[in-house]
């Protein structure tokens, strides 16, 4: 597996070079109910197919091809960038570059060929690009560019029927040195389980080390920032954290909320909700570049500017909001755990209590008995509920949490039956569908749990991987 830069096309005032990027590339336990039938898939199929990296020299190819139209030997371009192709026909940044390239060279039938190509695998991650893209300004004035155009509100709607019927889930690859807090590759979006293609809501980005998208949340989640490659000292911040992206479930393509945080975090803690988000960093080796203060608070709600306020010692008091989202985004050699609980649900007194007062005792033997579960996941009618013992920070009480372990149970909250899903190592996390669907993630692997359990493909995740840490952080 090879590690690159991933990064966007041309940028939109003029042509000029473009790093490579990646894409990613299946599907065996029992229920007491049966799962409801997925629903129907789009006219026709859309989204990424193959979730592995290019290789090695299809990724040189590409950067070749790239060098060659920035100097406008488009000959070149085209000949290398469909080398690429030829060594990796799912790269789909190289046959952006390459509709760019035929655009420039003007032919115009094969640019739209090749970029229809591209959108009917990552048209939210290429859409807004494009249309801003000098390299292919003629080519929209064109009658193949203005056809193409035409078509693309019925894209969307292909776009958006995926999205609405999919899995809430995470492409991910590790970096080189397989390490949790530094990935080759993340995209944030759904998986569709009828034509078990990944349909991402966010474009792609170089320095993307976060992504998460949650069932309890309208938006999906994604944070860029510079990771240290190896991470070290307690006062080692370990990342420097550039911004927190929120993007709709559909398909414009577009961030409707960022949080500019241009920070260290040594910790780090971001809440989402269902009216705004809230995000409390601090730095632990100095201030806040510019300032005398160590810590930032920035909050947001939907549809506003976020606020910041600096502040040394504890974080300042906020209004209450419903956050049922929190991830941790400091500092942590493995990685970035996640928390989610359906509002009204409540564990007390080693017992799950239903928004209606019932409550279901749970087994010791199914649960990290003196502590609370990190995720309580309730599908769409309440009446299944997972119950997410996972750990991974520094923490080092094991009647608390042993990082890097999880348990899973599932409760049946009209019988009160309550039954294991698994324990192991890494990361552990539970979603359901709009349907109903239940989608569980044991340590780098997510399954489809209904009458059997079915693998969804390798790189498909609900939440970011974690590493078992037997040492404690020691």
């Amino acid at each position: 597996m090879v590690g690159l830069v991933l990064a966007a096309c041309a940028p939109p005032k003029r042509g000029g070079p473009r790093s490579a990027n990646t894409q990613p590339a299946s599907d065996a336990g029992a229920t007491a109910q049966k799962p409801s039938p997925p629903p129907p898939a789009p006219a026709s199929p859309i989204g990424l197919t193959n979730f592995d990296l290019p290789p090695a020299e299809a990724v040189s190819a590409n950067a070749r091809g790239v060098g060659a139209l920035a100097k406008g030997d488009l000959e070149r371009a085209i000949r290398e960038l469909t080398s690429a192709l030829d060594l990796a026909p799912h790269f789909t940044l190289a046959r952006y570059n390459l509709a760019c390239a035929l655009a420039r060279a003007g032919k115009h039938a094969e640019a739209r060929a090749a970029l229809e190509a591209v959108w009917e695998a990552d048209f939210v991650g290429t859409r807004v690009h494009a249309a801003a893209d000098a390299d292919l300004a003629d080519f929209w004035k064109s009658a193949e560019g203005r056809a193409l155009s035409s078509h693309i509100p019925e894209l969307e709607a292909r776009y958006q029927s995926a999205i609405e019927g999919g899995v809430r889930s995470i492409l991910w690859r590790d970096g080189p040195q397989r390490g949790v807090h530094k990935p080759a590759w993340v995209r944030v979006g759904v998986f569709d389980p009828a034509s078990k293609r990944f349909v991402a809501v966010a474009p792609t980005s170089p320095k993307v080390f976060f992504a998460f998208a949650p069932q309890m949340s309208p938006y999906a989640i994604v944070a860029t920032g510079a990771v240290n490659d190896g991470l070290g000292g307690d006062l080692d911040e370990g990342k420097h954290l550039d911004a927190i992206k929120f993007y709709a479930f559909g398909a414009t393509g577009a961030p409707v909320a960022v949080v500019d945080a241009n920070i260290d975090p040594y910790s780090g803690t971001l809440e989402v909700g269902s009216t705004g988000a809230k995000f409390s960093a601090h730095q632990a080796r100095g201030p806040i570049a510019g300032t005398d203060k160590y810590g930032a608070l920035f909050e947001l709600r939907w549809g506003a500017p976020a606020t910041r306020r600096l502040y040394n010692g504890p974080p300042p008091e906020t209004a209450s909001r419903d956050r049922p989202v929190v991830a941790w985004l400091g500092y942590n050699h493995w990685g970035y755990p996640v928390t989610e609980v359906t509002p009204g649900f409540e564990y007390k007194s080693h017992e799950l209590v239903t928004p209606d007062g019932k409550k279901v005792p749970i087994p010791k033997a199914l649960a990290f008995y003196q502590a609370p579960p990190r995720k309580i996941v309730a599908s769409p009618r309440g009446d299944r509920v997972v119950l997410v013992w996972n750990a991974a920070a520094l923490v080092c009480d094991p009647t608390r949490d042993i990082p890097g372990h999880y348990k899973l149970a599932l409760v049946d909250t009209t019988s009160g039956a309550v039954r294991g899903l698994g324990e192991g190592e890494g990361s552990a996390h539970a979603t359901f569908t709009t349907d109903g669907r239940l989608y569980v993630q044991r340590g780098r692997r997510v399954f489809h749990v209904g009458e059997t359990e079915t693998p969804l493909p390798d790189g498909v995740l609900l939440v970011p991987p974690v590493d078992r840490d037997d040492q404690c952080g020691f």
